[in-house]
């Protein structure tokens, strides 16, 4: 399995604040992955050294065995959806994806149909033609998802929160997410601890202070749970992937209060994957 994305002991500091410390992580061609850190500056710098936008302090960042930071064609395959990457404020939805399409060397007919149903999926078609600065941020989070995945990205970084969107809008950022996966697109998603993204993900890697934590499959994380702290399953599909999220983020929160107790885990886990990689 060919590697997307590779950080090799990458240290990034923030205003004289240490961000990320020496944190080694793989990312599997096709995968998906989620990140989760307490604190946002682990979340966001993680975006922006994948994305190309930063360069580390110390240590490596490839994608596709390449320099993001340095490589344009690089940055081309990658799609990045954050509040920290900006939307054009004046000028509207549709001329700024149109923009964006244009710097990824996109033509205005190869995405005008991909354009329309995704600006439709997104309930965004009413205001294709308004100016970005009068969209709350709410739509304007949508934008950035539609932007980072209009054309199609290799690498698909997600950073926005979705704790703000109804069911009917997370539902459609799941169905984005499994169409760019059934393409052998690589995504990359960030979060909190509760994420609703996470439970569904291939992996998770776990950073708190700026440290990698732990990193494995959900249904591992949610193996660390004392008994006395696991729900039943609920037999109603929504409730149940609640529950899960929830559950999840108990994990994770456990996780982080008892360091010592999960050394004697990542050794099974690396053992459980490698075992499941010689399988494949």
């Amino acid at each position: 399995m060919t590697t997307a994305l590779r950080f090799a002991n990458v240290s990034k500091r923030v205003d004289r604040s240490r961000q990320l410390h020496a944190v080694s992580m793989t990312v599997s061609t096709g995968s998906l992955v989620a990140v989760l850190a307490p604190s946002w500056g682990e979340r966001d710098q993680v975006l922006h050294l994948a994305a190309g936008i930063s360069k580390p302090l110390r240590g490596q960042v490839r994608v596709f065995g390449c320099n993001p930071y340095y490589r344009a064609s690089v940055r081309r395959r990658i799609g990045v959806a954050s509040p920290d990457v900006s939307l054009d404020r004046s000028l509207t939805v549709r001329r700024n994806l149109i923009l964006a399409s244009r710097l990824m060397g996109q033509s205005d007919r190869a995405i005008g149909d991909r354009m329309a149903d995704l600006l439709e999926r997104f309930r965004l078609s009413s205001t294709a033609d308004v100016h970005v600065h009068k969209l709350d941020r709410h739509q304007q989070a949508l934008v950035r998802i539609v932007r980072a995945a209009l054309h199609q990205p290799a690498l698909l970084l997600l950073g926005e929160r979705l704790e703000p969107f109804d069911a009917s809008l997370v539902a459609a950022i799941d169905h984005l997410l499994m169409e760019q996966a059934s393409t052998e697109s690589t995504i990359l998603v960030t979060g909190r601890l509760d994420s609703r993204l996470a439970s569904q993900c291939d992996r998770v890697i776990l950073l708190s202070e700026g440290r990698l934590i732990a990193e494995a499959s959900p249904q591992q994380l949610l193996g660390c749970l004392p008994s006395e702290q696991v729900d039943a399953p609920s037999p109603l599909p929504h409730r149940s992937r609640h529950a899960r999220q929830t559950q999840l983020g108990n994990a994770c929160r456990w996780i982080l209060d008892n360091p010592t107790a999960i050394e004697a885990r990542k050794r099974f886990w690396d053992l459980e994957n490698a075992e499941h990689a010689s399988g494949m």
